[in-house]
């Protein structure tokens, strides 16, 4: 499917730069069905659902609809805590992290230098850059 067509000028942003962490996959429901507000707490409870690498997911949609000429840069990092442990004990982490540099790669991202255990987490990790010239 082709992107949209909208003139650039058209976009009320430049880019979408996303930043998120890569750990628990946890799903969180609010008690209540309406939008919660910025200054808003509200009672709430975890699912019993995982997903991973939500940013990256949602990027993917965006940079589809709009293509390559709108600059979608999600980035991620697996945590030093404990959902990050358990998430690396369970090799999905590294599945998805794969997944994430193929998704860079197909968005005009490249690998720079060679890949790279992270100290903290000691996963896998490669540098991928995007000019913005």
């Amino acid at each position: 499917m082709p992107p949209l067509s909208v003139h650039p000028a058209r976009l009320r942003h430049a880019a979408l730069i996303g930043t998120g962490g890569i750990g628990s996959g946890m799903f969180f429901a609010l008690h209540g069905n309406h939008t919660l507000g910025r200054e808003e707490s509200r009672s709430g409870y975890i699912l019993d659902r995982q997903d991973y690498c939500k940013l990256h997911i949602v990027a993917h949609y965006v940079s589809a609809l709009l293509g390559p000429a709108f600059p979608v840069i999600p980035i991620g990092k697996v945590g030093d805590d404990e959902p990050g442990r358990r998430s690396q004990a369970s090799n999905k982490v590294i599945r998805h992290l794969s997944d994430a540099v193929r998704f860079y790669l197909r968005h005009g991202f490249q690998v720079e230098g060679e890949g790279f255990v992270d100290a903290a987490t000691q996963l896998p990790h490669h540098l991928v850059v995007r000019r913005l010239d």
